[in-house]
């Protein structure tokens, strides 16, 4: 998540990144794994039978998160969130947006991540062109197993059909 908010200082905006995991409660053991296994961040449950893991500091998303899913890249249109996501962060670091130029480099790309600019900030910004986002390529190799196992640890299901009469197989979950 990239965070826009009103704020005292050089451009009147507060801008910050965080990344976050947010499932069901009953998942409360696997948030607990990540936040051992990243060893950043914190757990927190919520009232609606859900609980986050949340990456907040600037210094833990750059240096843990980041190299992480460099290393082991989204497999969905998600990457494409991350990417811009990561552009957000570099900029944030560079501590670039501390400008006005950085503020709008950063609404730019805001634009086009996850759910894109709340409609206040549209009219706030309605000057800045929004980043064109990129289109999500499949990549054309097979996926690794190791990836796709970790399905079975989530809530889903998975099942395959068969049809005789177009002689196909297809697999869903």
């Amino acid at each position: 998540m990239i965070n826009i908010r009103r704020q005292v200082g050089h451009t009147g905006w507060g801008v910050s990144a965080s990344f976050t995991l947010h499932l069901h409660s009953i998942d409360l053991p696997l948030l607990n794994s990540f936040q051992k296994f990243f060893n950043v961040g914190r757990v927190h449950v919520n009232a609606n039978n859900s609980a986050s893991f949340t990456v907040g500091k600037l210094e833990d998303i750059i240096n843990v998160i980041i190299p992480h899913f460099k290393l082991y890249p989204l497999q969905s249109s998600k990457s494409i969130d991350f990417l811009l996501w990561t552009q957000c962060a570099e900029i944030l670091l560079n501590k670039e947006h501390l400008t006005e130029s950085g503020l709008n480099k950063i609404i730019s790309i805001k634009h086009a991540i996850n759910k894109g600019l709340s409609e206040d900030l549209k009219l706030k910004f309605k000057h800045v062109e929004p980043t064109v986002r990129p289109d999500y390529i499949v990549n054309g190799s097979s996926l690794n197993p190791q990836w796709v196992s970790g399905f079975s640890d989530g809530d889903s299901s998975f099942f395959v059909s068969i049809s005789s009469k177009t002689n196909q197989v297809r697999i869903f979950s």
